[in-house]
């Protein structure tokens, strides 16, 4: 097909463009095809990126690593990019997040649960950014994911089944899904709604209300206004998963946001500290062993958060020099906040 130009109906005759497999995908007749032809091809003749206006048809552009990740899942945690409340949802990996929504490739209840903590919480809100007129939070995944300090041993690089049995990691799991269990069931009813099965075999199935008074009712079910709300069988399950998280820190249930956000911030500092040592280290050596606190080397670590504190950790500087050879010194170095592994 030339670009922006003419087009044979039968390049588009697989829905959004053949990115699926043809066998279980879902025909669009010549009455669809107008309908695109007339509404949505003026429009994207118009766009200035290539990819949209040459292959106008898609709804957007394909997501290749995205899809490779999810492959092995049955279903994966989505949150929005902007919303009020920092909500974290499952969806079945056949429904891709579009733009507006940052998906998260673990199946996980343990993974589900660390992030729906008040701990993340307060950690994405003092890292993210704010955004649009009611200034609501927006999730940015470089500072508020990748920098979280995940529990020891529960990070999102290990494998679910190789913590499945830890009892922190089952207690997180326990109260994360009655979270979700309980928020599920007032969003979807029994009495208000049925399913049936999708068209298409493989996809989830529709969730549909009984009947125009049921319609109108679930229309209010949505988590933003369940979050306004907040009854109290909402609050209670948040307290029990954030007892449980806490508890696999290592830290009281009750532990202030101030405390949980500089012991937080502390766990980054000392997981780019092994990092760097890592990497300085000669490759020969790189297999010897060493503590978190032995690698606590930096002498000045600064808070990028306004109001900050920086803190200083002690170092036990016998232990250092007893890891590495001749009489070399630490150097003082100034760091920012890094990625922990």
């Amino acid at each position: 097909m030339e670009q922006g130009g003419e087009f044979d109906l039968s390049e588009i005759a697989w829905f959004n463009g053949g990115l699926f497999d043809q066998r279980r995908s879902l025909r669009l007749d010549e009455g669809d095809l107008g309908l695109l032809v007339a509404h949505v091809l003026p429009e994207r003749e118009k766009n200035r990126r290539d990819a949209y206006r040459e292959r106008w048809w898609r709804h957007v552009e394909p997501r290749p690593a995205m899809l490779a990740n999810l492959s092995s899942l049955t279903r994966y945690i989505a949150t929005p990019r902007v919303a009020k409340h920092r909500l974290f949802v499952w969806m079945e990996k056949q429904v891709l997040a579009d733009s507006a929504a940052i998906a998260i490739a673990r199946g996980d209840a343990v993974t589900f649960g660390l992030l729906h903590s008040r701990f993340h919480e307060t950690w994405s809100l003092k890292m993210g950014t704010f955004l649009g007129v009611g200034n609501d939070p927006r999730y940015t995944p470089t500072t508020t994911f990748e920098t979280f300090p995940f529990p020891e041993g529960l990070t999102p690089d290990i494998p679910a089944q190789r913590y499945q049995r830890n009892p922190r990691a089952i207690a997180i799991a326990a109260t994360a899904n009655r979270l979700d269990a309980l928020r599920n069931a007032w969003l979807n009813p029994a009495d208000l709604v049925f399913t049936e099965p999708e068209v298409v075999a493989g996809y989830p199935d529709r969730v549909l209300p009984k009947d125009v008074l049921a319609a109108a009712a679930l229309r209010e079910r949505t988590l933003t206004n369940l979050y306004n709300l907040r009854p109290q069988w909402l609050i209670d399950a948040h307290d029990d998963l954030d007892a449980a998280v806490a508890l696999a820190y290592g830290w009281p249930a009750d532990i202030s946001e101030e405390a949980a956000l500089a012991k937080l911030l502390e766990l980054n500092l000392e997981r780019e500290s092994v990092e760097e040592v890592a990497a300085s280290r000669p490759a020969k050596r790189r297999s010897k062993g060493r503590t978190v606190e032995d690698l606590r080397t930096q002498p000045e670590l600064l808070l990028p958060i306004a109001g900050g504190q920086a803190i200083r950790p002690s170092i036990d500087k016998a232990a250092v020099d007893r890891e590495n050879t001749g009489e070399s010194k630490q150097k003082n170095s100034t760091s920012q906040l890094r990625r922990p592994a």
